[in-house]
């Protein structure tokens, strides 16, 4: 799976494409279709790795929108990490959701908190994988609704509008997560300076001649590795 292949299909078609691919790598999942405000999108859900009996982690990425960056990327890296859990038979209780419908509203993890059962109580902590492919470096902003930033000097209070605040408001730790270079990582995390990549996001620049493919694969170990010591309990925006 790549970002070029997705990034020219629409959401029904990307999801035939994330179907086709979970099943050449035999791993069960679950398709679950929703209908909200009058947009019909389907939620891809990997339970090979989930006992709902446990608190497990929910890994997602939204594979809908326009942009490359924001979010096939994420998308692409989730999809790689599924391919490493297997190749290095990892444990763990886990699940990797592939959410449709964030950028009209974050329908589709609100669909899934709401109507995948009642296992949504045995979620300990979430983790959403939003705007991957750009640069070299992880970034997270953990557990808050709102951040501050510093656009040419002035300070701006924003909203995060992601699936991240969904979980955040049903009581569950979440890492917001996404790539950047290295400097602008540096100067996001220690001066709250908006990274000059996201001046993209939500325009058609967003597209895969912006995405390095090469470390998507990267992302997704880097992440793997990482799972069970990352700091959910943490708040702020953090460097991984």
């Amino acid at each position: 799976m790549k970002v070029r292949n997705l990034y020219f299909l629409d959401e029904e078609k990307r999801a035939k494409l994330i179907i086709q691919s979970l099943e050449k790598e035999k791993v069960k999942f679950v398709v679950c279709p929703f209908n909200i405000k009058g947009y019909l999108g389907q939620n891809i859900l990997v339970t090979q790795w989930t006992d709902f009996s446990k608190p497990y982690i929910v890994i997602s990425a939204h594979y809908d929108g326009y942009g490359a960056y924001d979010n096939l990327g994420g998308t692409v890296v989730l999809f790689w990490m599924i391919k490493w859990m297997k190749r290095i038979l990892k444990t763990g209780n886990y699940l990797f959701a592939f959410f449709d419908g964030e950028e009209r509203g974050l329908l589709g993890s609100n669909a899934f908190l709401k109507h995948f059962c009642a296992k949504s109580k045995t979620i300990r902590t979430h983790l959403s994988l939003d705007g991957f492919g750009i640069g070299d470096s992880i970034g997270c902003f953990a557990n808050f609704d709102r951040v501050f930033l510093k656009v040419n000097g002035k300070g701006y209070n924003m909203p995060l509008q992601a699936d991240t605040i969904v979980f955040q408001k049903n009581d569950i730790r979440s890492l917001h997560c996404f790539s950047l270079p290295y400097k602008e990582l540096k100067a996001l995390v220690k001066e709250n300076i908006f990274p000059t990549t996201w001046y993209i996001l939500h325009t058609k620049e967003d597209s895969p001649k912006h995405v390095e493919e090469i470390w998507l694969p990267l992302f997704a170990w880097q992440l793997m590795c990482k799972l069970d010591t990352l700091e959910f309990d943490t708040k702020g925006i953090i460097s991984l």
